[in-house]
């Protein structure tokens, strides 16, 4: 298992837009080379969402300080890939929040499949964190991350 942690641009750059915008732009830009699955979308608080309501089921951790939240998930449950973004509190420790991320989240969440691989970066107050099964999903993982990365440009 493959877990990093990124350093995404710095706390100089910020990305605007709304959550659900910033996915979208994100699965747009991955080419035609990698295919996300069908996913479905849903805000994400401090309590989870609204069919799930355990925030460490997404993150890992409960207690980082997000503002807004959004989970993009295989619809199939059997298909191991989560894609969660979060705009950080003003003056949030990023990297702290990173840290329990990447050391809290779980890849067996779905049970009947797991994750190989997580990648947690961020563009100022904006964090990516994105989980896959490299065999299910060859480079997936790596073309989101690189499409995140693109928000800045």
């Amino acid at each position: 298992m493959r877990r990093s942690a990124g350093d995404g641009g710095g706390d100089a750059r910020h990305v605007e837009g709304e959550l659900a915008d910033l996915a979208a732009q994100i699965y747009a830009n991955l080419g035609s080379e990698v295919q996300a699955p069908f996913t479905m979308e849903e805000k994400l608080t401090e309590d989870g969402t609204a069919f799930v309501n355990n925030v460490e089921y997404f993150i890992g951790a409960k207690g980082i300080p997000f503002s807004e939240g959004l989970v993009s998930e295989a619809a199939i449950g059997a298909i191991p890939y989560s894609l969660v973004l979060l705009r950080m509190e003003p003056d949030a420790d990023i990297e702290a929040a990173k840290t329990q991320i990447k050391d809290g989240v779980d890849l067996a969440k779905w049970i009947c499949a797991n994750a190989t691989d997580i990648v947690i970066d961020n563009i100022g107050d904006l964090v990516l964190m994105v989980m896959w099964n490299d065999d299910h999903s060859p480079g997936l993982g790596q073309a989101i991350h690189e499409s995140f990365l693109g928000l800045a440009d």
